[in-house]
């Protein structure tokens, strides 16, 4: 098995020297195995030494003839003095390097064109159903979840058909934003990961009159994680989606001035609200649920703001009408 084990690792580090431009019969840059059987792996072949410059890894690393890591459960081993090839860098940092070649070594297996294939799971507790994306091999989280009503009436099925269609389409070739995430694991300088796009219910408000649910996401492609939401709020009777005029009994120019006193407060205590890109909102484009009959507005990360500044929540008074009709 030991032997066998090897001899499979073998071949994967020839394919990614092959895709570096080093021959398949250069040296073994490294070996990853479950044994310290170090005799059978340096009988494997030592090899032209020199021909390791041309692997992009090691451009800036200086090696020492063992190297070590365990992690998970698996021992990292590098087999090869490094040190002649006059390369700098900090042995804290070796870890990472090694890290980032059996990531290269993983997606060398990996099917790059995306299939779309998932699966689903549901809990019976919480009514939310998680569809996951078959992420081919790559070291990527991938999932999309959305409530599922068990009431049967013709509202609850339009709203029940409404998630059903945002799921569907997030699985899509038309949702770009799948499509960056499956180029940025697939690039051939991917590192820093596992990397992830997740959607997560969160159920606000759920009353006799209306619905209200926010999906919020988690994106991380290396470099700085993202975040924010989209948010749905439905009459139960018609399953039609609402506006914030219709739940309140303020005119359009009423909300939104309140909308733009209470973030040019915030923006007066923080200096970082771009309250023109405020202004030029119509009442509809702002995200907005419901919590605890209480309208809630809700600005994501970036969208008002820089990144450092986070994202922003409002509430507005006063609270849900209580006489409002089915639409």
């Amino acid at each position: 098995m030991k032997k066998n084990r090897f001899i499979t690792l073998w071949l994967l580090v020839c394919l990614i020297c092959t895709s570096c431009g080093v021959p398949k019969d250069s040296a073994v840059v490294l070996c990853l195995a479950k044994t310290k059987d170090r005799a059978s792996m340096e009988n494997s072949g030592r090899k032209d030494m020199e021909s390791a410059k041309n692997l992009d890894l090691y451009s800036s690393c200086q090696w020492n003839t063992q190297e070590e890591l365990i992690e998970d459960n698996v021992l990292w081993e590098e087999i090869f003095d490094f040190s002649h090839l006059d390369m700098h860098i900090p042995s804290t940092d070796k870890a990472s390097a090694v890290q980032l070649l059996a990531v290269q070594a993983e997606s060398a297996l990996a099917d790059p064109v995306l299939h779309y294939q998932t699966t689903e799971s549901y809990d019976i507790q919480t009514g939310i159903r998680r569809t996951t994306l078959d992420t081919q091999g790559y070291d990527l989280s991938v999932y999309y979840e959305i409530p599922i009503f068990e009431e049967s009436t013709p509202g609850y099925q339009e709203i029940n058909k409404f998630f059903d269609a945002l799921c569907e389409g997030f699985f899509s070739p038309k949702n770009k934003n799948l499509q960056a995430v499956w180029e940025y694991i697939t690039a051939p300088e991917v590192s820093g990961t596992p990397y992830y796009y997740e959607w997560s219910v969160r159920m606000n408000d759920h009353t006799d009159k209306l619905v209200s649910v926010s999906i919020s996401y988690n994106w991380y492609m290396g470099g700085v994680a993202d975040y924010g939401s989209d948010s749905y709020t439905f009459d139960v009777n018609t399953g039609k989606l609402l506006c914030i005029s219709e739940l309140s009994n303020k005119t359009e120019e009423e909300l939104k001035g309140m909308i733009i006193s209470a973030m040019t407060e915030i923006d007066q205590s923080t200096g970082a609200i771009e309250m023109d890109r405020v202004r030029q909102y119509s009442l509809d484009d702002f995200e907005f649920y419901v919590q605890d009959g209480q309208i809630w507005i809700n600005f994501d990360k970036y969208e008002i703001s820089d990144g450092a500044a986070g994202g922003f929540q409002i509430m507005l008074l006063p609270a849900v009408k209580t006489d409002r009709k089915p639409v």
